[in-house]
């Protein structure tokens, strides 16, 4: 592939996400009400997806400092979405996992995400719907091949 298409590629890339944030995430899912920010949702889905993890896996999983993760983690656990265990072998490592409660809360907050997502694309047309499809497909398949 030609220089150009590369220069291309890499902006279309660096502009999607912030797009595909602003045009389908719906901002009000964090509010006031919920009092969580997205970065205690990736914590919350980092968890799920990998189970328990050290604070220092999750906050380079979630790309948050450790001195950061704390407070994150503490309100999360406050709200009793996620608990701190001990290592039995070192007391000194602290494992993070979820708790039934943060499971519960993630499956309400996919909920919403999701009839949010169905809104949005509702109002595409059978042959927009089509193509918005195989082209996500496609992209899936392509990132999947990313290391």
């Amino acid at each position: 592939m030609e220089q150009e298409k590369y220069e291309q590629l890499v902006e279309n890339l660096f502009l999607i996400m912030p797009l595909l944030k602003k045009k389908l995430v719906k901002q009000d899912l964090y509010s006031e009400e919920m009092d969580l920010s997205p970065s205690h949702i990736h914590i919350l889905l980092a968890l799920e997806e990998m189970g328990s993890l050290s604070i220092s896996e999750l906050a380079k999983t979630v790309m948050v400092s450790k001195t950061n993760m704390t407070p994150l983690i503490q309100k999360l656990i406050d709200k009793n979405y996620v608990e701190r265990t001990y290592d039995k072998k070192d007391r000194r490592y602290i494992h993070i996992s979820l708790t039934e409660a943060g499971n519960g809360f993630l499956e309400n907050h996919k909920a919403l995400v999701i009839n949010g997502l169905k809104g949005k694309i509702a109002k595409f047309n059978e042959e927009e719907l089509e193509k918005f499809l195989i082209s996500l497909e496609a992209l899936k398949k392509l990132l999947n091949n990313i290391e």
